[in-house]
């Protein structure tokens, strides 16, 4: 697979759990569509994904978001580029997730957040997904370091999986 680390956790993990199923998700989290391209082509069983970022510049965030806007500008432009070839199986939604669990009909087989690493908004996407994802589905994420507290505070009943290069995740 030609795809970093956290990612290719990502494929085997949605490859392991769900084999040759089909299934549908959310990606909170596009930036240049790296994941995106990467679950769409190593797991055809994935017959509708959704991926959301605003793509907008946040003051004072941490990570991608707190990057200049004209970067933002050319990290969409990557994601819609390479995303193009998969047609209906992808939806871009350059809007927030908290729009996106508005307008996306559930329930989904997975979702994975690795978008505003806000505690708060990390929070409102556990408890989103919690609601979207359907029984024997997965809610998990990246960068488990900077969320931790948010984790804690919203997934207190659950068995918390680890895996390397920051991610997590939950079977529901």
């Amino acid at each position: 697979m030609d795809v970093f680390n956290h990612h290719t956790q990502v494929i085997d993990l949605l490859q392991k759990h769900f084999g040759d199923q089909k299934i549908t998700g959310i990606e909170i989290g596009t930036q240049g569509g790296g994941l995106t391209k990467g679950i769409l082509l190593n797991c055809p069983n994935v017959s509708k994904l959704y991926t959301v970022d605003p793509w907008n510049h946040r003051e004072g965030n941490l990570f991608e978001a707190g990057h200049p806007q004209e970067e933002h500008d050319t990290v969409k432009g990557w994601a819609y580029t390479a995303l193009a070839e998969y047609g209906d199986r992808v939806e871009i939604m350059p809007i927030t997730s908290d729009e996106a669990f508005t307008k996306i009909q559930g329930p989904v087989d997975f979702v994975w957040i690795d978008g505003d690493h806000t505690v708060e908004a990390v929070e409102r996407d556990i408890l989103n997904g919690l609601r979207m994802v359907g029984p024997g589905g997965i809610l998990g994420g990246h960068d488990h370091n900077t969320v931790l507290e948010a984790i804690k505070k919203t997934l207190t009943y659950r068995t918390v999986f680890e895996g390397e290069d920051q991610t997590w995740w939950v079977f529901l």
